[in-house]
């Protein structure tokens, strides 16, 4: 019992932090919609960029999806060929393969921080809601950022990782490379899944 249990519990999480990271995609999306602020039409320069930080937690959900659908251990090995060619960007960015609208090759399993990034609000040394955002959306929509009515629903980004420490808190502040956040939680989900002969829908 205890160790169809410690799946179990393992699944939940899976479906906690799908559900956090959907519901951080509509925020950021209603704020899109009642700001007029966006992203410019096939700009990837977040994507591009090496090193970025991220909890392996965010990409469970990611983790799971390849596992179902038997793509993690090749997935790993692309991650471990990236990491010999001592390449940083993210593993999921391949504009050539896409429609270049996104350039992300599982979009839909993207991480928290790919889905506020741009968009997320912190508190100031004032205490104050501040936008993070790119120099991009900075230069094309100063006005509109400089006119935000105040109480313009904000998505937060310390509000998603506070709901992310509630499910694994060890997980949550192991803030990491992207593509090795991406490899651990792929072999947490391997290490848990790998032998059972069933799997959770």
């Amino acid at each position: 019992m205890l160790h169809i249990s410690k799946h179990l519990i393992l699944y939940n999480k899976i479906r906690a932090v799908n559900a956090i990271l959907r519901s951080a995609s509509a925020e950021v999306e209603y704020f899109q919609a009642k700001s007029g602020i966006h992203c410019i039409k096939n700009c990837h320069e977040c994507c591009t960029k090496q090193n970025i930080y991220a909890s392996p937690l965010e990409f469970y959900p990611l983790a799971y999806h390849l596992f179902k659908t038997n793509k993690a251990y090749p997935f790993l090995e692309e991650l471990e060929q990236a990491q010999l060619n001592d390449n940083s960007t993210c593993i999921l960015y391949k504009p050539g393969l896409f429609n270049l609208e996104f350039g992300c090759e599982n979009y839909m399993y993207r991480g928290l921080i790919c889905r506020l990034f741009g968009y997320s609000f912190s508190n100031d040394k004032h205490g104050a809601l501040r936008i993070n955002t790119c120099r991009i959306i900075k230069r094309e929509f100063a006005d509109k950022l400089n006119t935000l009515p105040v109480k313009t629903k904000k998505p937060e980004m310390q509000k998603y990782y506070s709901q992310f420490y509630k499910i694994d808190f060890i997980e949550a502040n192991r803030l990491v490379p992207m593509n090795e956040a991406i490899q651990i939680a792929i072999e947490k989900i391997l290490f848990h899944y790998q032998f059972r002969t069933r799997r959770p829908a």
